[in-house]
């Protein structure tokens, strides 16, 4: 029988044609091997309109998902051994004491799978693995902050069946464009 090592998980699962799989980003070609994922969600999101950069965001992988993996992790799933979803998360202490409080930074299943059994079971991967990553940095929460204005009330559906709670809101005010001269606050 064919093995996969799970390294998120640290054991072996069956690898076959249609089963999802979910590792952490490792090497320099994961990251550019995930570009087409960050692009995606980039170009659905509210934050469209905005300049995306792939040399900042790739530099922010390298230094922070592979220099940091104590604190940052991007958690890859595959299927077919294609990139077809991402949970990027930080693991950072409480800011008045010691405890860790894990966040999501980005969670994203490809738009081709999102409404399948696929789709879900990706996105249940990832979650699994992601409970699993804030767990081995013993982390005492693990948080969402859902952003990016993408189908809202599916995402809250799946976090709420998933047992994540509601602990407040997302508050967003555009601001008009900045002058050179800084009025710094």
């Amino acid at each position: 029988m064919n093995t996969m090592t799970d390294s998120v998980a640290g054991r072996s699962q069956p690898a076959s044609a249609g089963s999802v799989q979910v590792r952490m980003l490792r090497a320099e070609q994961d990251i550019e091997a995930t570009w087409h994922l960050s692009l995606a969600l980039h170009r659905e999101s509210r934050y469209a309109k905005l300049r995306m950069d792939k040399t900042k965001r790739n530099d922010y992988l390298r230094e922070n998902m592979l220099g940091k993996p104590d604190r940052f992790g991007m958690l890859i799933a595959e299927w077919r051994g294609r990139p077809v979803g991402y949970l990027a998360c930080a693991a950072n202490r409480f800011l008045y004491g010691d405890e860790i409080i894990t966040s999501c930074l980005a969670f994203y299943v490809q738009p081709a799978s999102r409404k399948t059994l696929l789709g879900g079971r990706i996105a249940v991967k990832l979650l699994d693995a992601y409970r699993r990553w804030a767990a081995n940095r013993r982390a005492v929460e693990i948080q969402f902050h859902v952003t990016s204005g993408i189908d809202i009330a599916a995402t809250d559906r799946f976090l709420r069946r998933a047992g994540f709670r509601q602990s407040g809101g997302n508050y967003a005010l555009g601001l008009p464009p900045q002058t050179a001269a800084g009025n710094d606050a």
